[in-house]
């Protein structure tokens, strides 16, 4: 993935998809849309963590931020990811 954030703005590029996450920040709350599964997720922010839901997957996730990493707990996959920013 890669992308920018510019203002309230966020965009996306999901390269194993091929396809655009577009959304915007609201106080604490991210409302991204995934182009390509056609499908809302929203985050919620309480820095350094965050938790959120994919209606895509129909499946919540959690994680934080440390750095310049993130992880991120897929609570459908039942797994951890991690991310470099």
């Amino acid at each position: 993935m890669s992308g920018a954030v510019h203002g309230t703005s966020v965009n996306i590029y999901d390269h194993t998809e091929g396809s655009a996450i577009t959304g915007t920040l609201s106080g604490k709350t991210l409302s991204l849309f995934h182009h390509g599964q056609r499908a809302p997720i929203t985050v919620n922010l309480n820095a350094p963590h965050f938790s959120g839901f994919d209606f895509g997957t129909s499946s919540h996730f959690s994680g934080h931020v440390s750095g310049q990493t993130i992880s991120l707990f897929d609570y459908d996959a039942g797994k951890y990811f991690q991310y470099s920013m």
